[in-house]
């Protein structure tokens, strides 16, 4: 007669089973506004969602940047851009956990 013991997670005594991983599927981050018209001076939070799913460990957090800072700022915990001058940029979202990924927005900044 053998005994079953529990052991954390495991089960001692059990007939051993097999498992398979699941490949990491995570998907975005999805920023929201997509694209957005605004004037120099205005502001606007962008907000940034990730879909997918797998083993890919929890994000952690998410990390803002302006792909021309001169243009517009944007605050890098909380996605709050400050539109400067005139002209193009990119707000981008970089979600950090076990994977890293990456989404962005476009922005036409106007006088």
């Amino acid at each position: 007669m053998s005994a079953l013991v529990a052991c954390g997670d495991a089960v001692v005594g059990a007939t051993p089973t097999t498992t398979t991983a699941v490949a990491c599927s995570l998907v975005g981050p999805a920023v929201t506004p997509a694209s957005v018209n605004i004037k120099v001076g205005d502001t606007l939070r962008f907000k940034a969602t990730l879909g997918g799913g797998g083993a890919c460990g929890p994000v952690l957090s998410f990390f803002w940047r302006s792909s021309n800072p001169t243009l517009a700022t944007i605050d890098s915990a909380s996605g709050l851009l400050t539109a400067l001058k005139a002209g193009s940029v990119t707000a981008i979202a970089k979600a950090i956990g076990d994977t890293v990924v990456q989404g962005a927005a476009a922005v036409s900044i106007t006088p």
